[in-house]
């Protein structure tokens, strides 16, 4: 590496054994000042005291080569602004692309679908590099690195010294739960929770979605029976509303309609509850179908409304 004293700029770190050449690593990182990252890299106590998949590898074994290349190389200032410092970012994002440092899971995300990714889970970046100083939200994090997903990856690595840092920092995580220090303890069992919880917050979240989605209308089968004695009925996620006889549409079970809601910003004139209160959400909430039944040739806008309201319905 040539002597590029006070400049900034985007380096590729490649790690090998010598026993092994054919087999190598690379990670690609950036600096404000290059000099000094990688004197901090060459580090051993500063290794040891920052455990991370890079250096892991690096410390994996006693032939293992280190080699520096430096990629780009600016003039950017310690009280540069956040602009001129993105460059970094993107600049680093750019050669992890190129050389396919990070999991299959981000260069699936960042590059296009016919490109091969033959080296992805090969190499060493675990977090995009774009992410890189945007935020310190820890959950924001957690979903940059990939979550369980990723670490899933690194687990079932096929490279072993991959596979070996993965573990290793599983059991490391495990065994704060029998930690001597309080604070370790309190971190471990705050994360367990954190991820017992997690299953049903994702459930919440695409049932959310999903009926954010019917704002735009969905494709539901009417259900219920065709015999006059019980209502049609249209379901939506754990919602189901009804479709009052009153109406008169000629729906039968297993006909397919357009369910659409309509929210307002104010109370609904048309709102499906009819007896919410004002203070109620669903006071804002009008529900309607489209279709065709063989009472009317097209079905637009037809509002339904609660059972209760819909003398007639039922037996």
């Amino acid at each position: 590496m040539e002597d590029i004293p006070g400049h900034s700029g985007v380096y590729m770190h490649i790690l090998y054994r010598r026993s092994n050449p054919d087999h190598f690593w690379l990670y690609v990182g950036q600096a404000l000042v290059l000099v000094v990252r990688i004197l901090t890299h060459n580090d051993k106590a500063h290794r040891q005291a920052n455990p991370s998949l890079h250096y892991h590898i690096w410390d994996s074994a006693s032939d293992i080569e280190s080699a520096f290349v430096i990629l780009a190389k600016h003039h950017i200032t310690q009280n540069a602004s956040p602009d001129d410092r993105f460059i970094l970012n993107f600049q680093e994002m750019w050669t992890a692309c190129i050389f396919q440092t990070m999991t299959p899971k981000h260069l699936a995300e960042y590059l296009p679908d016919d490109i091969s990714k033959a080296w992805a889970g090969q190499h060493l970046n675990v977090v995009p590099p774009i992410w890189q100083g945007f935020t310190d939200n820890i959950s924001v994090l957690n979903e940059a690195i990939g979550g369980t997903e990723a670490f899933t990856t690194f687990i079932n690595s096929t490279d072993p010294a991959i596979r070996a840092w993965a573990w290793d920092l599983r059991y490391a995580f495990h065994d704060l739960r029998n930690s001597p220090n309080l604070s370790h303890r309190s971190y471990y069992f705050n994360i367990m929770l954190r991820n017992r919880n997690l299953p049903e917050e994702a459930c919440d979240r695409r049932k959310i979605a999903y009926l954010q989605s019917v704002l735009h209308g969905k494709l539901r089968i009417v259900m219920g029976g065709n015999d006059g004695q019980n209502a049609h009925r249209v379901s939506c996620s754990d919602f189901e509303f009804t479709i009052s006889r009153r109406l008169q549409l000629g729906l039968k079970v297993g006909d397919e309609v357009m369910l659409q809601f309509q929210l307002t910003e104010t109370l609904n004139p048309e709102m499906y509850a009819t007896k919410a209160s004002i203070r109620d959400p669903a006071s804002r909430l009008a529900v309607s179908i489209k279709g065709k039944g063989a009472n009317v040739d097209a079905l637009e806008g037809c509002l339904l409304v609660k059972p209760e309201q819909c003398l007639g319905d039922g037996t």
